[in-house]
């Protein structure tokens, strides 16, 4: 009897720590010094956000901040020549020049 308690207290402890290990090793692999670089190569997104049916209005909230910042992070800075007062820049796509009017 005094077997058998004695090896469910070490199965016990030893399940115990082989969670905390895992839960340390997990903690420490997640570095985010190069962030985005994991989820964005090439200017593309490579991941999914899930959102679960019953999560709350914070976590969805959360998830769309991420996204955001993830389309901010996958663009790209582009120098453009030969742009000054006197030359033009032609945009295509959706793009309105909005002016001040002078009244």
């Amino acid at each position: 009897m005094k077997l058998r308690k004695a090896i469910k207290k070490i199965v016990a402890l030893g399940a115990g720590l082989s969670m905390l290990g895992a839960t340390i090793f997990g903690a420490t692999a997640a570095d985010l010094a190069n962030y985005p670089q994991p989820f964005i190569k090439d200017g593309v997104f490579n991941g999914i956000i899930v959102v679960g049916d019953n999560a709350k209005a914070s976590d969805v909230i959360g998830a769309v901040d991420i996204a955001t910042n993830l389309q901010y992070k996958s663009t790209e800075q582009v120098a453009v020549s030969g742009a000054s007062s006197s030359s033009s820049v032609v945009v295509e796509g959706d793009a309105y020049k909005i002016e001040k009017s002078e009244n």
